[in-house]
């Protein structure tokens, strides 16, 4: 848009609104698409986010993912609502509504994805969601039953309780990962979620 020449400025604002009403938005999904505008999901994510997979899962899950250059993006948003973007909300209810998308991911991008489902702390909406990565490789759904996930510490290891490596949480993981799962398990002392109910709840406290 900083580029056009000023004797175009004037036919700027007529051409934007006929692009907007078009299908100039690409997605790779479905094969290859061309969309509106409204119906396309922006990829918008900063680098320090994992990009590139969260693409392909969106991809995986069927989803009308779209990822434009910065400025066309700008130019976009001057004219256009970019009501749906890549976001940890909608990310969450898109691995939700279909789990394949994401079941057959490597360990670390079960574990990036993890991370970016947390950033904004909404730990109620976890439910469901096969990313809780326990100490036997495996990674278990967040969830309301009575199986739950013990913290061991160095006072009380896991060694304790031999041969329940699926009912530990792998803390071989980054600092700030572990730090918001923790954050997680005090909420599902409250609200009965990932780390379950009042009994096995009050174990997993001692064993911290």
């Amino acid at each position: 848009m900083n580029a056009i020449d000023q004797k175009w400025k004037r036919v700027e604002n007529p051409l934007m609104e006929l692009l907007c009403n078009e299908r100039v938005v690409y997605s790779p999904a479905h094969g290859g698409q061309w969309l509106n505008v409204e119906v396309a999901t922006f990829d918008k994510l900063p680098e320090n986010d994992p990009k590139e997979l969260l693409v392909r899962v969106f991809l995986a899950a069927n989803q009308n993912v779209a990822t434009l250059p910065d400025h066309v993006l700008r130019a976009l948003s001057l004219y256009a609502n970019l009501r749906t973007e890549v976001t940890p909300s909608l990310t969450r209810r898109i691995l939700i509504e279909t789990p394949s998308c994401y079941r057959s991911l490597s360990r670390l991008e079960k574990i990036q994805l993890l991370k970016f489902v947390l950033k904004d702390e909404r730990f109620s909406d976890l439910l469901e969601l096969e990313l809780l990565p326990v100490a036997n490789g495996r990674f278990v759904s967040f969830s309301n039953t009575d199986q739950a996930i013990y913290i061991s510490s160095s006072e009380h290891p896991r060694e304790l309780l031999p041969g329940l490596q699926d009912r530990f949480l792998d803390q071989d993981v980054d600092d700030s990962l572990f730090q918001s799962l923790q954050v997680v398990s005090k909420q599902g002392r409250r609200d009965m979620i990932g780390f379950d109910s009042t009994t096995s709840w009050k174990y997993s406290q001692y064993l911290k």
